[in-house]
């Protein structure tokens, strides 16, 4: 044992190592008392109590550090693309009540125009739907190292914007970036991350070229450790990103 290691800390350790036998020598004294009556003299029940009080605080201590320890990393849910993480999304925005707050990073804006939102706006009880949802701009400096159909379905989802934004209940802001963001995902009433990212290709003539987010995403809670992390880092290319309204 260190010298130099506080006193409180080495009683601590003795403790914990002697933990299991100081609750079975307990126990056996009780038996003992309970089966014995003389065994303790004339202070038999006051040492029975004494016991009985010392049991149940260890136990209450031990079921206390189980507890923790549950609670210390919450599981990490991870789905092959966001649309496989459609089933959570709905179940989470079901339970909205008066506002549901959605921001959204996406490439050309089309599968998430198709299926992300409204099943979103299906789901969601909410009386108002706040949606903010950045894509790439058609004319980005970065034209040379996307897939060409990509220009064609951007120009294509800025024509449909107006006509989602018609629906009742429902607002949706689109910005476009000028350079395509590395996340990929959303963030749902500031609490909910499904976060992936973007990713290179090599293409059959040996060019780099920008891939459409097919990494898994991975569902943070704000209750869980990460998540603080992850959303500055969502937040960051969503807000901070050369844009245009």
């Amino acid at each position: 044992m260190d010298e130099k290691e506080p006193l409180l800390k080495r009683i601590l350790k003795i403790y914990e190592k002697a933990r299991s036998w100081i609750i079975y020598g307990a126990i056996i004294a009780l038996a003992i008392g309970f089966y014995f009556g003389d065994a303790f003299g004339p202070r038999r029940e006051e040492i029975l109590v004494a016991l009985a009080l010392g049991i149940l605080a260890i136990l209450f201590a031990i079921l206390l550090e189980i507890s923790r320890n549950l609670k210390i990393k919450p599981a990490i849910e991870v789905f092959p693309s966001l649309y496989d993480a459609l089933p959570r999304i709905r179940e989470i925005i079901g339970r909205d009540k008066k506002e549901t707050s959605v921001k959204i990073i996406a490439a050309t804006g089309g599968t998430t125009l198709d299926t992300i939102l409204p099943a979103i706006r299906e789901s969601s009880p909410a009386g108002k739907i706040k949606i903010s949802m950045g894509i790439l701009a058609p004319d980005t400096p970065s034209k040379e190292y996307i897939p060409p159909h990509w220009i064609g379905e951007i120009e294509t989802t800025i024509q449909r914007v107006e006509d989602f934004r018609s629906k009742k209940r429902v607002s949706l802001d689109l910005f476009l970036f000028d350079m395509l963001p590395v996340p990929h995902g959303l963030i749902l009433n500031d609490e909910h991350l499904f976060l992936g990212f973007f990713s290179w290709t090599t293409t059959e003539s040996g060019k780099s070229q920008l891939s459409g987010a097919q990494l898994p995403h991975y569902y943070y809670h704000k209750s869980h450790p990460e998540y603080e992390y992850y959303r500055e880092l969502f937040e960051s290319w969503f807000n901070y990103s050369p844009r245009r309204n």
